[in-house]
């Protein structure tokens, strides 16, 4: 949940509260242009408007370690990447965002 208020010479005022997707905790900050950035300490990064409208996913990232594999599919214009966080993530090329995101495995092997 980010909270937005206004500040005029000082005197702060409670506007809205903002719910966020459920990445993990907002680890950083800040705002620019009208655009809430927030940066999740997972690796992730979601922007929103400052009136709560249009929120997206800009960034994920292979934050628990290394990444592994890296794959190209060119016939739908996106790669693929892996890495030892047990994620994959499919990015699209020509949008420059994540399409999809799902684990290696879904279970425990020992």
């Amino acid at each position: 949940m980010v909270s937005v208020f206004s500040c005029d010479q000082g005197e702060y005022q409670f506007l809205r509260q903002i719910a966020l997707e459920q990445y993990h905790f907002a680890s950083a900050i800040d705002v620019l242009d009208g655009k809430i950035v927030i940066g999740h300490d997972n690796g992730k990064i979601q922007t929103v408007n400052v009136d709560g409208s249009n929120k997206e996913l800009v960034n994920a990232s292979h934050f628990d370690g290394e990444a592994w594999g890296l794959q190209v599919i060119e016939d739908k214009g996106t790669f693929l990447t892996c890495g030892d966080d047990n994620l994959i993530y499919e990015f699209s090329i020509k949008d420059k965002c994540l399409v999809r995101e799902g684990k290696i495995w879904t279970y425990d092997m020992y």
